[in-house]
């Protein structure tokens, strides 16, 4: 349960990073 959580945690974090990589922010 709390490695799926943490694996979601990092996978949303990547994600937001990309966006942000995206937006150039």
């Amino acid at each position: 349960m709390k490695n799926g959580l943490l694996s979601a945690i990092t996978a949303l974090d990547k994600f937001e990073q990309g966006v942000k990589d995206c937006l150039g922010v």
